[in-house]
């Protein structure tokens, strides 16, 4: 897929609105990659996700937020949260978090996988083309 059509998906595919068309361009060089996934339902998928990492995490408490993006010349020190807040420069990038903190504090964490089955019913998988 080209990358004024892939714009023109994520465009109407978000309920946010969406960044600028030439900010969507950098997210394929920024990170390397030359595919994407487009959630058409990101309720769902949430719902989805949380409910599988639930299963492996049962005592954790989960959080799930956009993320703050910050002037580091015009903030507040007590607005900001490392978890949830990153540089302005990344606007563009429309970051959701999602995090899980442990019943009590804890030095080592495993590893685990979650299965989330199939997502085409709520999900597009977009690959450029050359």
């Amino acid at each position: 897929m080209a990358l004024k059509a892939l714009r023109d998906r994520l465009r109407y595919s978000t309920t946010l609105p969406p960044p600028q068309p030439r900010a969507q361009d950098r997210l394929f060089g920024d990170f390397g990659y030359d595919a994407c996934v487009i959630l058409r339902n990101p309720a769902a998928f949430k719902q989805r996700f949380l409910e599988a990492v639930q299963k492996q995490l049962l005592d954790y408490t989960s959080y799930d937020i956009p993320l703050l993006y910050v002037d580091p010349y015009n903030f507040k020190k007590g607005d900001l949260n490392v978890f949830t807040s990153k540089h302005l420069r990344y606007w563009y990038q429309h970051e959701y978090r999602f995090g899980w903190v442990p019943p009590v504090a804890t030095q080592s964490l495993s590893a685990f996988f979650v299965e989330l089955g199939d997502l085409s019913a709520d999900a597009d998988l977009i690959v450029l083309e050359d």
